[in-house]
Protein backbone atom coordinates (compact mmCIF):
# COMPACT_ATOMS: atom_id res chain seq x y z
CA UNK A 1 0.00 0.00 0.00
CA UNK A 2 1.28 3.68 -1.18
CA UNK A 3 2.25 5.76 2.02
CA UNK A 4 0.93 8.73 2.76
CA UNK A 5 3.93 10.93 3.75
CA UNK A 6 6.71 9.21 4.62
CA UNK A 7 9.01 13.14 4.98
CA UNK A 8 8.25 13.65 8.56
CA UNK A 9 9.63 14.62 11.52
CA UNK A 10 8.78 15.02 15.47
CA UNK A 11 9.37 18.44 14.46
CA UNK A 12 6.82 18.55 12.12
CA UNK A 13 3.93 17.17 14.50
CA UNK A 14 2.77 20.00 17.25
CA UNK A 15 2.37 19.11 20.65
CA UNK A 16 3.35 15.98 22.66
CA UNK A 17 2.76 12.61 22.30
CA UNK A 18 1.40 9.82 24.65
CA UNK A 19 4.01 7.43 26.58
CA UNK A 20 4.38 4.16 25.07
CA UNK A 21 3.26 2.83 21.68
CA UNK A 22 -0.13 1.49 20.00
CA UNK A 23 -1.16 -0.15 17.10
CA UNK A 24 -0.88 1.10 14.05
CA UNK A 25 -4.43 1.97 12.40
CA UNK A 26 -3.06 1.15 9.38
CA UNK A 27 0.03 -1.79 9.55
CA UNK A 28 -1.38 -3.02 13.13
CA UNK A 29 2.11 -3.12 14.79
CA UNK A 30 2.60 -1.65 18.04
CA UNK A 31 4.64 1.15 16.59
CA UNK A 32 1.79 4.23 16.73
CA UNK A 33 2.48 7.45 18.27
CA UNK A 34 -0.91 8.72 19.83
CA UNK A 35 -0.84 12.86 19.51
CA UNK A 36 -1.96 14.62 22.27
CA UNK A 37 -2.50 18.09 23.42
CA UNK A 38 -2.23 19.37 27.25
CA UNK A 39 -1.68 15.27 27.98
CA UNK A 40 -5.09 14.38 26.45
CA UNK A 41 -5.16 11.65 23.07
CA UNK A 42 -6.74 13.72 20.34
CA UNK A 43 -8.10 10.71 18.85
CA UNK A 44 -7.11 7.27 18.43
CA UNK A 45 -6.70 7.70 14.63
CA UNK A 46 -4.17 10.65 15.30
CA UNK A 47 -0.43 10.34 15.75
CA UNK A 48 1.79 8.36 13.42
CA UNK A 49 3.74 5.44 12.78
CA UNK A 50 7.37 4.80 13.12
CA UNK A 51 7.82 2.28 10.43
CA UNK A 52 8.00 5.49 7.80
CA UNK A 53 8.92 3.53 4.72
CA UNK A 54 7.15 0.03 5.03
CA UNK A 55 3.95 1.92 6.66
CA UNK A 56 3.79 5.52 6.34
CA UNK A 57 0.48 6.52 8.15
CA UNK A 58 0.56 9.64 9.38
CA UNK A 59 -2.97 11.93 10.93
CA UNK A 60 -2.14 15.10 11.31
CA UNK A 61 -4.33 16.76 14.30
CA UNK A 62 -4.81 19.98 11.38
CA UNK A 63 -6.15 16.97 9.52
CA UNK A 64 -8.38 15.94 11.98
CA UNK A 65 -10.04 19.32 13.22
CA UNK A 66 -10.76 20.60 9.77
CA UNK A 67 -12.53 17.49 9.16
CA UNK A 68 -14.23 17.35 12.74
CA UNK A 69 -14.74 21.56 12.84
CA UNK A 70 -16.28 22.30 16.25
CA UNK A 71 -14.58 18.99 18.30
CA UNK A 72 -12.28 20.93 21.35
CA UNK A 73 -10.44 19.89 24.30
CA UNK A 74 -12.13 20.36 27.74
CA UNK A 75 -9.10 23.01 28.62
CA UNK A 76 -10.20 25.15 25.73
CA UNK A 77 -14.04 25.00 25.86
CA UNK A 78 -15.44 28.79 26.41
CA UNK A 79 -16.85 29.60 30.27
CA UNK A 80 -20.65 29.88 28.72
CA UNK A 81 -22.69 26.75 27.94
CA UNK A 82 -22.59 26.37 23.84
CA UNK A 83 -26.06 25.75 22.61
CA UNK A 84 -27.57 22.85 21.27
CA UNK A 85 -26.42 21.59 17.86
CA UNK A 86 -29.05 21.77 15.53
CA UNK A 87 -30.94 18.69 14.28
CA UNK A 88 -30.57 18.09 10.91
CA UNK A 89 -33.71 19.65 9.05
CA UNK A 90 -35.70 16.58 6.30
CA UNK A 91 -37.47 17.52 3.04
CA UNK A 92 -40.88 16.72 2.45
CA UNK A 93 -40.36 13.07 0.84
CA UNK A 94 -43.38 13.98 -1.75
CA UNK A 95 -40.84 16.17 -3.40
CA UNK A 96 -39.21 13.01 -4.58
CA UNK A 97 -41.95 12.06 -6.10
CA UNK A 98 -42.58 16.04 -7.36
CA UNK A 99 -39.78 16.30 -8.98
CA UNK A 100 -38.93 12.85 -10.28
CA UNK A 101 -38.26 12.95 -13.74
CA UNK A 102 -35.66 11.70 -16.46
CA UNK A 103 -36.24 15.25 -18.40
CA UNK A 104 -32.48 16.19 -17.69
CA UNK A 105 -29.56 17.21 -19.00
CA UNK A 106 -27.64 14.38 -17.19
CA UNK A 107 -30.07 11.28 -18.67
CA UNK A 108 -30.35 12.40 -21.85
CA UNK A 109 -26.27 12.10 -22.01
CA UNK A 110 -26.63 9.10 -20.34
CA UNK A 111 -29.41 7.60 -23.28
CA UNK A 112 -26.66 8.69 -25.66
CA UNK A 113 -24.23 6.30 -24.04
CA UNK A 114 -26.36 3.25 -22.03
CA UNK A 115 -29.53 1.39 -23.16
CA UNK A 116 -32.54 3.13 -21.93
CA UNK A 117 -33.98 0.39 -20.27
CA UNK A 118 -30.74 0.42 -18.03
CA UNK A 119 -30.67 4.21 -17.59
CA UNK A 120 -34.16 4.11 -16.59
CA UNK A 121 -33.94 1.31 -14.06
CA UNK A 122 -30.62 3.32 -12.81
CA UNK A 123 -32.39 6.23 -12.24
CA UNK A 124 -34.98 5.31 -10.58
CA UNK A 125 -33.01 3.19 -8.26
CA UNK A 126 -31.14 6.51 -6.84
CA UNK A 127 -34.15 8.77 -7.60
CA UNK A 128 -33.05 11.50 -9.60
CA UNK A 129 -35.15 14.17 -10.55
CA UNK A 130 -35.47 17.58 -12.94
CA UNK A 131 -35.86 20.80 -11.91
CA UNK A 132 -37.57 23.21 -14.65
CA UNK A 133 -34.85 24.23 -16.47
CA UNK A 134 -33.54 20.86 -17.18
CA UNK A 135 -30.70 19.97 -14.34
CA UNK A 136 -30.83 17.02 -12.55
CA UNK A 137 -31.19 16.21 -9.35
CA UNK A 138 -29.57 14.22 -7.22
CA UNK A 139 -31.01 13.71 -4.08
CA UNK A 140 -29.37 12.80 -0.43
CA UNK A 141 -31.78 10.44 1.54
CA UNK A 142 -30.39 8.25 4.27
CA UNK A 143 -31.06 5.56 5.69
CA UNK A 144 -33.74 5.61 7.33
CA UNK A 145 -35.47 7.08 3.79
CA UNK A 146 -35.65 10.62 5.05
CA UNK A 147 -34.64 12.83 2.25
CA UNK A 148 -31.74 15.17 3.30
CA UNK A 149 -31.49 17.53 0.83
CA UNK A 150 -31.31 17.63 -3.11
CA UNK A 151 -28.05 18.67 -5.05
CA UNK A 152 -28.86 20.49 -8.13
CA UNK A 153 -26.55 20.22 -11.04
CA UNK A 154 -26.23 21.57 -14.87
CA UNK A 155 -24.68 19.15 -17.52
CA UNK A 156 -23.50 19.96 -20.90
CA UNK A 157 -24.30 17.67 -23.63
CA UNK A 158 -21.05 16.03 -23.77
CA UNK A 159 -22.21 14.47 -20.00
CA UNK A 160 -19.42 16.97 -18.48
CA UNK A 161 -20.72 19.35 -15.71
CA UNK A 162 -21.79 22.81 -16.53
CA UNK A 163 -21.45 25.63 -13.89
CA UNK A 164 -25.16 25.88 -12.34
CA UNK A 165 -24.78 23.96 -8.90
CA UNK A 166 -27.55 24.57 -5.92
CA UNK A 167 -29.47 22.80 -3.49
CA UNK A 168 -33.09 22.08 -3.38
CA UNK A 169 -33.56 24.00 -0.31
CA UNK A 170 -32.46 26.97 -1.64
CA UNK A 171 -34.46 26.71 -4.68
CA UNK A 172 -37.67 26.07 -3.11
CA UNK A 173 -36.62 29.14 -0.21
CA UNK A 174 -36.97 27.07 2.65
CA UNK A 175 -35.92 29.14 5.85
CA UNK A 176 -33.37 27.89 8.47
CA UNK A 177 -33.25 24.63 6.69
CA UNK A 178 -29.93 22.86 8.51
CA UNK A 179 -28.34 20.49 5.43
CA UNK A 180 -26.81 17.78 7.15
CA UNK A 181 -25.27 15.42 4.25
CA UNK A 182 -25.22 11.91 3.66
CA UNK A 183 -23.61 9.91 1.23
CA UNK A 184 -25.26 9.98 -2.01
CA UNK A 185 -27.06 6.43 -2.35
CA UNK A 186 -27.03 5.62 1.17
CA UNK A 187 -30.61 4.83 1.15
CA UNK A 188 -29.92 1.70 -0.78
CA UNK A 189 -27.88 0.02 1.85
CA UNK A 190 -30.78 -0.33 3.94
CA UNK A 191 -32.35 -2.80 1.36
CA UNK A 192 -28.83 -4.22 -0.26
CA UNK A 193 -27.14 -6.07 2.47
CA UNK A 194 -24.62 -8.33 0.56
CA UNK A 195 -23.29 -6.55 -2.41
CA UNK A 196 -19.76 -4.61 -1.73
CA UNK A 197 -19.66 -0.91 -2.25
CA UNK A 198 -18.11 1.04 -4.36
CA UNK A 199 -17.35 4.36 -3.03
CA UNK A 200 -16.63 7.19 -5.11
CA UNK A 201 -16.41 11.51 -5.36
CA UNK A 202 -19.57 12.38 -7.13
CA UNK A 203 -22.80 11.32 -7.75
CA UNK A 204 -22.26 11.20 -12.00
CA UNK A 205 -19.61 8.56 -11.15
CA UNK A 206 -22.08 6.35 -8.90
CA UNK A 207 -24.70 6.36 -11.38
CA UNK A 208 -22.21 5.73 -14.30
CA UNK A 209 -20.48 2.97 -12.63
CA UNK A 210 -23.49 1.23 -11.42
CA UNK A 211 -24.51 0.47 -14.17
CA UNK A 212 -21.29 -0.52 -16.05
CA UNK A 213 -20.56 -3.06 -12.84
CA UNK A 214 -24.21 -3.63 -11.48
CA UNK A 215 -22.24 -6.37 -8.91
CA UNK A 216 -21.06 -2.96 -6.51
CA UNK A 217 -23.45 -1.11 -5.06
CA UNK A 218 -21.90 2.19 -5.74
CA UNK A 219 -22.09 5.31 -3.10
CA UNK A 220 -20.57 8.91 -3.39
CA UNK A 221 -19.32 11.58 -0.73
CA UNK A 222 -20.28 14.74 -2.97
CA UNK A 223 -16.80 15.82 -2.42
CA UNK A 224 -12.85 14.62 -2.09
CA UNK A 225 -12.87 16.33 1.37
CA UNK A 226 -16.55 15.86 2.17
CA UNK A 227 -16.65 13.21 4.52
CA UNK A 228 -16.25 12.46 8.31
CA UNK A 229 -16.40 9.54 10.76
CA UNK A 230 -20.35 10.28 11.27
CA UNK A 231 -21.28 10.50 7.04
CA UNK A 232 -18.73 6.97 6.87
CA UNK A 233 -21.23 5.41 9.96
CA UNK A 234 -23.92 3.41 7.52
CA UNK A 235 -20.61 1.63 5.60
CA UNK A 236 -20.12 -0.78 9.06
CA UNK A 237 -20.10 -4.23 8.34
CA UNK A 238 -19.97 -3.52 4.70
CA UNK A 239 -16.41 -4.53 2.25
CA UNK A 240 -15.80 -0.79 0.44
CA UNK A 241 -13.58 -0.03 -2.25
CA UNK A 242 -12.57 3.19 -2.19
CA UNK A 243 -12.03 4.75 -6.19
CA UNK A 244 -10.69 8.42 -5.74
CA UNK A 245 -10.76 11.14 -9.01
CA UNK A 246 -7.22 11.67 -10.28
CA UNK A 247 -6.05 14.57 -8.99
CA UNK A 248 -3.43 17.31 -11.19
CA UNK A 249 -1.35 17.21 -7.73
CA UNK A 250 -1.43 13.57 -6.78
CA UNK A 251 -0.08 14.13 -3.10
CA UNK A 252 -2.95 16.26 -2.23
CA UNK A 253 -5.78 13.86 -3.23
CA UNK A 254 -4.63 10.89 -2.71
CA UNK A 255 -3.07 11.94 1.00
CA UNK A 256 -7.14 12.60 1.46
CA UNK A 257 -8.33 9.48 0.18
CA UNK A 258 -5.69 7.02 2.02
CA UNK A 259 -6.57 8.82 5.03
CA UNK A 260 -10.30 7.99 4.45
CA UNK A 261 -9.30 4.00 3.84
CA UNK A 262 -7.85 4.24 6.79
CA UNK A 263 -10.43 5.78 9.28
CA UNK A 264 -12.68 3.20 7.76
CA UNK A 265 -10.33 0.16 8.84
CA UNK A 266 -10.50 1.80 11.90
CA UNK A 267 -13.96 1.88 12.08
CA UNK A 268 -13.68 -2.05 11.48
CA UNK A 269 -14.02 -1.82 8.05
CA UNK A 270 -13.07 -3.60 5.39
CA UNK A 271 -11.46 -0.91 3.00
CA UNK A 272 -9.47 -1.19 0.14
CA UNK A 273 -8.04 1.35 -2.09
CA UNK A 274 -7.90 0.84 -5.96
CA UNK A 275 -5.43 3.04 -7.54
CA UNK A 276 -5.87 1.45 -10.94
CA UNK A 277 -6.89 5.03 -12.18
CA UNK A 278 -3.23 6.07 -11.39
CA UNK A 279 -1.87 3.42 -13.06
CA UNK A 280 -3.12 3.45 -16.51
CA UNK A 281 -3.89 7.32 -16.47
CA UNK A 282 -1.90 9.56 -19.40
CA UNK A 283 -0.34 13.18 -18.32
CA UNK A 284 -3.49 14.98 -20.29
CA UNK A 285 -5.87 12.73 -18.00
CA UNK A 286 -4.40 13.40 -15.06
CA UNK A 287 -4.36 17.39 -15.77
CA UNK A 288 -7.82 17.16 -16.86
CA UNK A 289 -8.44 15.24 -13.46
CA UNK A 290 -10.36 12.26 -14.62
CA UNK A 291 -12.40 10.27 -12.70
CA UNK A 292 -13.98 6.74 -13.10
CA UNK A 293 -16.97 7.78 -15.21
CA UNK A 294 -14.55 9.00 -17.55
CA UNK A 295 -12.23 6.30 -17.84
CA UNK A 296 -15.70 4.13 -18.40
CA UNK A 297 -17.07 5.97 -20.76
CA UNK A 298 -13.99 6.02 -22.98
CA UNK A 299 -13.40 2.71 -22.98
CA UNK A 300 -16.53 0.65 -22.43
CA UNK A 301 -19.56 1.22 -25.21
CA UNK A 302 -22.65 -0.43 -23.89
CA UNK A 303 -25.42 0.96 -25.98
CA UNK A 304 -25.02 -0.89 -29.46
CA UNK A 305 -25.81 0.98 -32.50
Amino acid sequence: MSTINTTYTEANLPWGYKKGKEHCPQCGRRSFNLQTKNGKVIDELVGYCDHANSCGYIYRAADYFKRNPGLRFKAEQPTFTPPPARPPSFMDSSLLNTYRSNANSFVQFLLSAFPKETVYQTTEIYKLGADKYGNVIFWQIDKQGRCRGGKIVSYKPDGHRGTYINWMHSALGLKNFNLAQVLFGEHLLSTDTQRPVCLVESAKSAVIGSMVYPDYLWLSTEGAINWNIEKLSPLRQRQVVVIPDLWKRPPTGKKDWHSLVNVLRAMGIDAHYWDKLEQIATPEQREKGWDIADFLLETIIIKQP
